[in-house]
């Protein structure tokens, strides 16, 4: 929303958003929702409460973080859900860009298929880091792709996803496919999906931030945290161990989710974001519904999920201690 790099006002208006208890992300995006539509015609002067909603007006903005806090004014508008919002301004008015009703963050989702699969699955919506692990970004094969290794080639997570592209590429040479990927082709990109949410759910579970492990490239290693929990706690915890625990963790959020309302049609983009081409360097940034329908089927799969529903398994979930929960959503 800002025009320059304002780095005093960026940093005033996050702390107004922190005091107040406020969503950063959640509010920068509507209130940008409100700039797009305000310079478009699509909500007038009157609506706002007189607040000249043009794009970079910090001084805008900061009333509005305030408003919203407080649920007064424009603002009180503002602080509802995308859908609420939208109804409220007039027939219409489309919602903000948003994943499972939640605001989309402020980044590029569609810059590499890593990142469009984190956020299509992402149990809470708004952004892409849960399934999305940092370093697998860039992961593929074969020469002049674009394509970057990890820092550490011999970590667990490293030779486990490369044993994931590997495997992809074996089964397109036996079809007579190009075996060669990019970080925008969606090959392979639900199964690598599948093992970057493990991952990222061990290390929320631990209480640690996930960017001081390999998500991004040079942090510590799965191996490293089951040794100093083993250490910790006097008894032996296993990378498998710690895995097996972050299935069960993944496999009762989806009940939960599903027990209140989210299908598998929920986990998508947004349809403006669907054949989208990006403006930039990469023409082939869009992905289509059909992609997106390939890339969560592999997820599922690789998650011991029903491809058609999204559904955890009864046998996973038997495996993963938790099969009473079964019953709860036939």
């Amino acid at each position: 929303m800002l025009k320059d790099a304002d780095m005093d006002s960026w940093y005033n208006l996050v702390v107004t958003c922190q005091r107040q208890g406020i969503d950063v992300m959640s509010a920068a995006r509507m209130i940008a929702w409100a700039m797009e539509l305000y310079e478009t015609g699509g909500i007038s002067k009157e609506q706002t409460g007189g607040i000249e909603l043009t794009w970079g007006n910090k001084e805008a903005i900061a009333v509005l973080i305030r408003q919203i806090g407080k649920k007064e004014g424009f603002g009180a508008t503002l602080a509802k859900n995308v859908q609420e919002a939208a109804a409220e301004l007039g027939e219409g008015v489309e919602e903000a860009l948003n994943l499972k009703g939640m605001p989309v963050g402020c980044t590029d989702v569609l810059s590499f298929r890593g990142r469009t699969m984190g956020a299509i699955v992402n149990p809470r919506g708004g952004d892409e880091y849960r399934a999305r692990y940092g370093s697998f970004d860039n992961l593929g094969s074969g020469k002049n792709t674009g394509m970057t290794g990890m820092a550490k080639p011999d970590s667990w997570e490293a030779r486990s996803a490369m044993a994931i592209i590997e495997k992809a590429q074996e089964e397109s040479r036996k079809n007579g496919l190009p075996d060669t990927f990019t970080q925008h082709d969606i090959t392979a990109r639900g199964s690598v999906a599948a093992l970057g949410n493990r991952l990222i759910i061990v290390s929320d579970a631990l209480g640690q931030c996930k960017w001081n492990t390999l998500f991004l490239n040079v942090g510590l290693s799965i191996e490293f945290q089951a040794k100093v929990l083993s250490a910790g706690l006097g008894i032996e915890i296993s990378v498998e161990d710690l895995l097996a625990k972050a299935s069960r963790i993944s496999a009762q959020e989806r009940l939960f989710a599903m027990m209140n309302g989210l299908t598998r049609d929920d986990d998508t983009l947004p349809p403006p974001m669907i054949n989208r081409k990006m403006a930039g360097a990469w023409p082939e940034d869009s992905v289509t519904a059909e992609e997106v329908d390939k890339m969560k089927e592999e997820f599922y799969r690789a998650m011991g999920w029903h491809e058609n529903s999204g559904t955890p398994k009864h046998d996973t979930l038997k495996v993963l201690g938790v099969d009473h929960l079964f019953s709860e959503i036939q």
